[in-house]
């Protein structure tokens, strides 16, 4: 194989390395995509992935029956410098109870990650909280899944998860990830600590046994991606905050 050309850029007389030019071609996919999902908000968008959800469906359903109520988990850890777990868990709870949902939407949820398709209230959610439904990427599946919290939502907490919590994280996010059937897809169980200077979390979610290690590696880089760019977007507001003063 030939090896790959050297190349130099001056961009209107300034210098500019290969990895800036990743990071311009980055941001220019973004902007691509987001216009795309702003034509295609809601609806139009599950007009289009209609097919690929049902599919997704199907699969996610035989892992479910195959596994037989046993689990497998995916596990991603961040240790954070500049972000505290408050200041992440305040802001961000904020954005998403933004409105219009539209532009919460486009600033908040599909900044984070790429896959991230649509996101709208579930059924008998009320319209002043948080949108609770989304459309994303599980693995290599389309999936509109209901995210449910066991602490507000009113949903039973199976025995398990509260042996799994470690307290030394003192904030925690325990949800059931549900289909459109009511099916009980996968749990997650984010944890979080501030620590001296910023924060440690912990991102866990289990999946039923059956699923291939593909999905559960591919979910724990999702994962990566979408905190690794909130932790960015609240970074922003942090300084912004305190240069303020």
């Amino acid at each position: 194989m030939e090896p790959k050309p050297t190349i130099k850029f001056k961009l209107n007389g300034v210098s500019t390395s290969n990895a800036e030019i990743d990071n311009l071609e980055l941001e220019a996919c973004y902007h691509a995509l987001n216009n795309l999902r702003s034509l295609l908000f809601q609806q139009p968008m599950m007009d289009l992935l209609s097919n690929q959800i049902n599919e997704g469906n199907r699969y996610f359903e035989s892992l479910i029956k195959e596994s037989k109520g046993g689990r497998r988990e995916c596990r991603t850890y961040m240790k954070v410098t500049g972000v505290s777990a408050t200041d992440l868990k305040s802001i961000s709870s904020r954005w998403l109870h933004s409105r219009p949902i539209e532009d919460m939407a486009l600033k908040y949820v599909f900044s984070t990650h790429p896959e991230h398709y649509a996101v709208m209230h579930g059924p008998g959610s009320l319209p002043r909280n948080a949108p609770d439904c989304g459309v994303e990427v599980i693995g290599e599946h389309m999936a509109k899944v209901r995210y449910v919290d066991f602490q507000v939502g009113g949903e039973d907490m199976p025995g398990w998860m509260m042996k799994e919590r470690d307290y030394d994280y003192e904030m925690a996010e325990m949800l059931v990830a549900k289909l459109t059937s009511g099916s009980r897809f996968f749990y997650v169980m984010n944890e979080f600590m501030d620590t001296e200077g910023g924060c440690k979390i912990r991102l866990r979610a289990f999946f039923p046994s059956a699923a291939p290690w593909s999905m559960i590696n591919q979910h724990a880089q999702h994962l990566a991606i979408e905190f690794r760019n909130l932790l960015k977007m609240v970074h922003e507001v942090v300084e912004d905050l305190e240069d303020s003063f």
